[in-house]
């Protein structure tokens, strides 16, 4: 795993800070920094470069154009008028930051598969999950003026998770209630600094875990109910993993079964993604 990156210092390490796709080509990803949309890519590479656009969009290019074009048009910071109904008339500017940039995300990332879906409202069922368009998964994570977001198409990929979290260090006791006993065993030995970053990766590689099944089983999982392993580092800041379930989440993922991931380090933060094959 890459030496542990400091917390960000200034203004200006935010402004250069650029998100890499955990995921492996055939899934779209876009990520934004308190708005400034970083990075929007289809296929694990190539795809558009996000932007943003606080002006009108300009529909007619998006639909002339290919991916290339879509930019100024689907990673705008906006939410869609279907998509601000989702929230109270009172909510916590912070949260609505967000929640805009995460949907702005969503709608980037599909408009790189599909330019016609640049305007597709992203709603959620009655456990907050979002609703992807017919034929599509996907999944978002926002987190302290961060956002991001990936997109499949349903042919390729049975599901998707993702989920960003700031690097901080773990209590004894968190540890104990995120992580399985041989999850904290093999942190067992390693420099405090490592270790702590470490357990910070299999915290949110569990979170992804959740994301990506839970709504193609409907199955609850708890911290305990799967471990993340084989942490191996592939390029500088960033690495993946597996993963192994506990919990019987029916005929298509019976306890034992294993899945593939990855993991994403930049300044103060720990962005990882899991997959699911389809069908």
């Amino acid at each position: 795993m890459a030496n542990p990156i400091p917390a960000e210092s200034s203004r200006q390490s935010v402004t250069r800070m650029q998100w890499s796709s955990p995921f492996p080509p055939g899934i779209s990803f876009s990520g934004v920094v308190e708005g400034r949309a970083d990075e929007s890519r289809a296929g694990g590479g190539g795809g558009v470069e996000g932007s943003v656009n606080e002006g009108a969009a300009d529909k007619s290019t998006v639909e002339e154009g290919a991916a290339d074009k879509i930019t100024a048009a689907s990673t705008r910071r906006r939410l869609l008028p279907e998509e601000r109904a989702l929230l109270p008339a009172t909510v916590h500017p912070r949260r609505l930051l967000e929640f805009t940039l995460g949907r702005s995300c969503a709608r980037a990332a599909l408009a790189s598969l599909n330019p016609f879906l640049w305007s597709f409202p992203i709603l959620r069922t009655g456990d907050r999950t979002p609703c992807w368009p017919v034929g599509y998964v996907g999944a978002i994570t926002h987190h302290k003026g961060r956002a991001a977001a990936a997109v499949a198409r349903r042919g390729d990929y049975g599901g998707l998770g993702l989920d960003l979290e700031a690097q901080r260090a773990m209590s004894d006791a968190m540890r104990r209630r995120l992580l399985r006993p041989e999850e904290r065993a093999r942190l067992e030995g390693l420099p405090q600094a490592e270790a702590e970053l470490r357990a910070m990766v299999v915290f949110s590689a569990k979170e992804s875990i959740y994301k990506c099944l839970h709504p193609v089983t409907g199955v609850y999982l708890g911290f305990q109910d799967a471990e993340v392993f084989d942490l191996v580092e592939v390029a500088p800041e960033r690495g993946a993993l597996r993963w192994r379930l506990f919990k019987d989440c029916g005929p298509r993922f019976p306890a034992g079964y294993e899945g593939m991931g990855a993991y994403v380090l930049r300044p103060g933060f720990v962005l990882t993604g899991v997959w699911v094959a389809a069908g």
